[in-house]
């Protein structure tokens, strides 16, 4: 027997098409919301908040709080405060440019800021896995 989700579903669409088929009509056609909610109650799920947005969030508290007081080596020569604005344009760029960037805007201390943003680009990109992985194949 298939679970009680998949039979209400069974029935809805027959339901939905019945009185068509019955007419000798054309069925109608629906938006499959399914898989949608699904996808959402999955982003929403306390798995998918444990298993990938806390450490999202604790990744980015860590850089922020470690990287405190790190100062941004302008291209004029002067200094200015690290922003959460130069770690999320680090961390949406591609490696090679990122490091090259980190270099010039950090020098010495460039390796640390680059371990954060490695970190945070790892989380990331897990959870877009696997919330691509849950669209497609459902689990």
């Amino acid at each position: 027997m298939l679970p009680l989700t998949k039979q209400v579903q069974i029935a809805s669409d027959m339901a939905k098409g019945g009185g068509a088929r019955l007419a000798g009509a054309e069925v109608p056609k629906y938006e499959d919301n399914e898989t949608r909610l699904r996808y959402a109650d999955y982003q929403q799920s306390d798995d998918f908040r444990d298993r990938f947005d806390t450490p999202l969030k604790e990744a980015w508290n860590t850089a922020s709080a470690k990287l405190k007081g790190y100062t941004v080596n302008e291209l004029d020569g002067s200094k200015r405060p690290i922003t959460g604005d130069d770690i999320v344009g680090l961390a949406y760029m591609e490696p090679g440019a990122a490091h090259e960037k980190a270099e010039q805007m950090f020098g010495s201390r460039a390796p640390v800021v680059m371990r954060h943003i490695e970190r945070i680009a790892e989380l990331q990109e897990a959870k877009e896995a696997a919330l691509k992985e849950w669209k497609t194949k459902g689990s």
